[in-house]
């Protein structure tokens, strides 16, 4: 699959009553870290890479390995609080306080809240996601 292809499957909901898995392989190498989303085949789907200098779990997401927001691979940022336990994802478009063009301000594609579970004692941590609806054209 190209970079466009990738970014029609990522961005085209799943038929009613379908499922697809993806897998999340972990690269460290020095202080980088870096995750590929792989699909059923094995395939990179997108990139994410811990975003340097932030509090809290930041991360640029991309098609590609190179993050740079002027890149068009780039898709956007998933930030986290510092305890890791609520993530936010947005597309790729400004902080509301840098422009006043509403329509170039950044969209909350979804937002994930993590229960503690502190040392695990509770099995495997559940997880709330929310998604905002998808309407057809």
């Amino acid at each position: 699959m190209n970079k466009e292809e990738r970014r029609a499957a990522i961005y085209t909901p799943l038929p009613v009553g379908s499922h697809s898995f993806v897998y999340f392989k972990r690269y460290q190498s020095g202080f980088s870290e870096y995750y590929q989303v792989q699909g059923e085949d094995q395939r990179p789907i997108l990139f994410c890479e811990n975003q340097r200098g932030c509090i809290g779990c930041n991360y640029y997401v991309s098609l590609t390995k190179e993050m740079d927001k002027n890149n068009p691979a780039y898709l956007g940022k998933l930030r986290g609080n510092a305890a890791g336990s609520i993530y936010q994802l947005y597309d790729s478009g400004l902080q509301p306080n840098n422009d006043y063009d509403r329509s170039k301000f950044r969209v909350n594609m979804a937002y994930v809240e993590y229960e503690s579970n502190f040392l695990g004692m509770k099995g495997p941590r559940k997880f709330k996601a929310i998604v905002p609806k998808v309407q057809e054209l």
